[in-house]
C-alpha cells in the first residue's frame, strides 16, 4: 500500500491523501513508499471539555528508489532510476502551524469504558490466516477487562476462530459469528463442491450461539453442513447510503478522463482482472477513456506488467482511505465485477450506493442482488459478453444513467446499513436475554 500525507490527521491545512510524489503527465498523487511525519501540539484550556490547541506539523512522503514518477513507463526506460528522494531533505518538508478548537467528550455505558483496537500478529497463508504466539492472550486479557456481554466474530478463517468462542464464554459473553466463505446454490455444481469445505468450517463455527449467514442460498450450505437452523439469522452485506452517495469527483478530473471503467477490490485468481484489462483494450479506445484499478492480492505484479507501456490503464494500489474510494466510484461511468466465486461483493453495493453503471457476473449472491439495475453477465464464458456491456454503455450515457439511478434505489431499499444494524441489534438483545436466563 503507498503512503501519502495531509489531512486532519497528519498535516493540517492540506487536503487529505495530497501529499506525495506525483505522476508527472497529469499531477495525480501516486503515494510514496516511505514517510516522516512529526506533529507538535500545545494544550490549553478555556472552559470545561473546551480545549485551545496550537499546532505545528510537518512531513514529506519520498518514493525511494524507483523509477521515474509516472503511472507508466515505456519498457527502454526501465534502466533509469530517480534517485533523488531517497533521502529525506529539509527543504522538502510540507509544513503547517495554526490553532484549532477541540471539545472533549466521553461516552461510555455505565461505568465500563469500550475496549479500544489492538493489533495482532499473524501469517497469512493463502486464505488462513495463522495466529502467532501472544495473540491468544492479548484477546483474552482484553475479553477478561471489558467483560462483554456480546463477542461477534467476522469468521476469517483463522487459527483462533473458534477459540475466540471459548475465551468468550469463558468471561460470560454470548457469541456471534458471520460466515464469509464465497456460496452458490446448494444444488448447483458449486455448491455441491462447497457443502464439503462448509462442513469443515461448522466443527469450530457450532462453537458460536448463533451464525450470521449472507443470504438465503448460503444459510442453506450452512444447515446442511450440520449447523442448527434454528441458529442462523440472514443479514445480508450492507452499505452506508449516506456516506456512499452520487457526487463529483475531481479524481475524474486529474486522470483527465471522458469515460472511466473501475474496479476496486482484491486482485486475486477469482476476481480475473487480467481478463478485464484485456477486454478493455481490445475494445481499442482513446486514451481519454480509462481503466483504473484499485486493490491489491496475488495478480499485483502480472497486472502490473500487463499494463506497464498503456496509458489509459491506472492501477492504484490498496486503497484503504474512505474519501478516496468515494472520489473513485463517483469518477467511474461504470464498475465492473467479473468474479467466478463471491459471496455478496460489498464492493458491487458501495459502486450501486454511489450510482455507478454495473457490470456483475452471477457468482455467489451478486447477480439476484443487483436485480435488474445492472447488466448482469454469466460466470461463465466472460467474453463475449464483457466486452459487449462496455460497448453498449460506453455508447449510451442514457441507460448509463437509468442503471446507476436504479442501483441506488436498490442499495436504498434492501441493503442500507441502517436496517442491517437493526438487525444486528434485535439479534444482540436476544442473545443477551438468552444468556442471561440460561
Amino acid at each position: 500500500e503507498k503512503l501519502f500525507l495531509g489531512g486532519e490527521y497528519s498535516i493540517r491545512g492540506f487536503d487529505i491523501r495530497t501529499i506525495g510524489p506525483q505522476d508527472e503527465t497529469n499531477g495525480l498523487v501516486l503515494g510514496g513508499d516511505k514517510s516522516l511525519l512529526f506533529n507538535v501540539e500545545q494544550q490549553f484550556t478555556i472552559a470545561g471539555p473546551v480545549r485551545l490547541i496550537a499546532f505545528y506539523d510537518a512531513g514529506q512522503v519520498e518514493p525511494g528508489p524507483t523509477t521515474k514518477n509516472r503511472l507508466f513507463v515505456p519498457l527502454g526506460e526501465l534502466n533509469v532510476l530517480n534517485l533523488a528522494g531517497q533521502n529525506f531533505r529539509w527543504q522538502d518538508f510540507k509544513t503547517s502551524t495554526g490553532l484549532e478548537v477541540r471539545f472533549f467528550s466521553h461516552d461510555a455505558d455505565g461505568d465500563v469504558v469500550p475496549a479500544s483496537a489492538i493489533q495482532l500478529r499473524a501469517l497469512r497463508v493463502k486464505t488462513l490466516t495463522v495466529s502467532l504466539p501472544g495473540s491468544r492472550e492479548r484477546i483474552e486479557e482484553v475479553l477478561s477487562d471489558l467483560r462483554p456481554d456480546i463477542v461477534h466474530c467476522s469468521w476469517s478463517f483463522s487459527t483462533l476462530d473458534g477459540e475466540i468462542a471459548r475465551m468468550a464464554h469463558a468471561v460470560g459473553a454470548a457469541t456471534v459469528a458471520t460466515f464469509h466463505l464465497p456460496y452458490a446454490a446448494p444444488r448447483s455444481a458449486r455448491g455441491r463442491v462447497l457443502r464439503g469445505l462448509y462442513r469443515w468450517h461448522v466443527r469450530n463455527l457450532s462453537e458460536y450461539d448463533h451464525c450470521v449467514a449472507l443470504s438465503e442460498d448460503q444459510r442453506q450450505l450452512i444447515t446442511a453442513a450440520g449447523y442448527p437452523a434454528d441458529r442462523v439469522t440472514v443479514v445480508h452485506n450492507a452499505v452506508d447510503t449516506d456516506a456512499i452517495s452520487p457526487g463529483d469527483s475531481d479524481l475524474r478530473r486529474r486522470l483527465g478522463a471522458r469515460f472511466v471503467v473501475a474496479y476496486m477490490g482484491r486482485l486475486d485468481p477469482e476476481k480475473r482482472i487480467p481478463a478485464v484489462v484485456r477486454t478493455f483494450l481490445e475494445l481499442g479506445w482513446p486514451e481519454d477513456h480509462v481503466l483504473v484499478i484499485a486493490g491489491g492480492g496475488a495478480h499485483d505484479r502480472r497486472l502490473r506488467r500487463m499494463v506497464a507501456d498503456q496509458p489509459n490503464v491506472r492501477m492504484l494500489g490498496v486503497v484503504t482511505d474512505p474519501g478516496l474510494r468515494l472520489e473513485l466510484l463517483r469518477a467511474a461511468d461504470v464498475y465492473v465485477l467479473p468474479s467466478t466465486a463471491e459471496g455478496l461483493a460489498l464492493s458491487m453495493l458501495e459502486a450501486m450506493a454511489a450510482g455507478c453503471a454495473v457490470v456483475a457476473t452471477e457468482a455467489g449472491e451478486d447477480g439476484p442482488a443487483l436485480g435488474d439495475a445492472g447488466i448482469r453477465l454469466p460466470v461463465t464464458p466472460l467474453e463475449p459478453h464483457l466486452g459487449d456491456a462496455l460497448r453498449r454503455l460506453r455508447d449510451d450515457a442514457a441507460l448509463r444513467a437509468e442503471l446507476g439511478a436504479r442501483a441506488r434505489a436498490r442499495v436504498l431499499e434492501h441493503f442500507a446499513l441502517s436496517a442491517g444494524i437493526d438487525r444486528l441489534v434485535d439479534l444482540y438483545a436476544q442473545l443477551r436475554a438468552a444468556r442471561a436466563a440460561a
